[in-house]
């Protein structure tokens, strides 16, 4: 079974959802205090301390209900904002298309690492480490750019420019790609998969 830590142990993933999590945190505290306001202080039925540990409650059950969601697949983010990442990837279709990328670029030396982990439900899976390099995902699939930058929110070649064909690996969403974690805490799980490359 593969864990957060093989991907890398990212906190910044940790710490972006835990941002993500206070607008719905908040607006569930906004509903809350709608209804209870009119029941609360000298003329109601709840004090204000109590009202004060309800929010609290509130809160931390929408935010355990977001994070939950959001490693689940449910709130992805579909493109690097900044340049590095891991994803584990199931299949052996992501070794031929990585090794096809090290031949177009033979210059090296490249800093991404492609290392076959452990295997769920019998089929292989492969940790893919990029440095450098940025994602961003599809309906249908995933472009892994293993050397990358970001400009102005675009994701571009280590010269500036847009992409060709053979700059990038793409990956079935559906079939191949598990989960992708960003250094700018950016998450991309699948909704076919567990968080461990089992089938749902």
């Amino acid at each position: 079974m593969t864990s957060m830590e093989d991907l890398g142990g990212n906190e910044a993933v940790g710490k972006r959802t835990k941002q993500l999590a206070q607008r719905p945190a908040r607006i569930a505290e906004i509903v809350i205090r709608g209804f209870l306001d009119d029941f609360t202080g000298d003329d109601g039925v709840i004090t204000q301390g109590q009202l004060a540990k309800i929010i609290t409650g509130v809160r931390k059950k929408s935010v355990d209900k977001y994070t939950e969601e959001r490693n689940l697949g449910m709130h992805n983010d579909m493109i690097s904002t900044q340049t590095g990442l891991t994803a584990l990837i199931r299949f052996d279709r992501v070794k031929e298309s990585f090794n096809a990328w090290l031949e177009m670029h033979p210059e090296g030396p490249h800093t991404a690492t492609l290392v076959e982990n452990s295997q769920a439900d019998g089929d292989p899976l492969y940790v893919l480490t990029l440095p450098e390099g940025a994602f961003q995902a599809f309906d249908t699939h995933v472009r892994l750019y293993p050397e990358a930058q970001i400009i102005e929110d675009q994701i571009r070649d280590p010269n500036g420019k847009e992409f060709e064909r053979h700059d990038r690996i793409s990956l079935s969403t559906v079939a191949e790609v598990i989960r992708i974690e960003g250094q700018g805490g950016e998450l991309w799980q699948s909704l076919f998969f567990s968080p461990d490359g089992t089938e749902k």
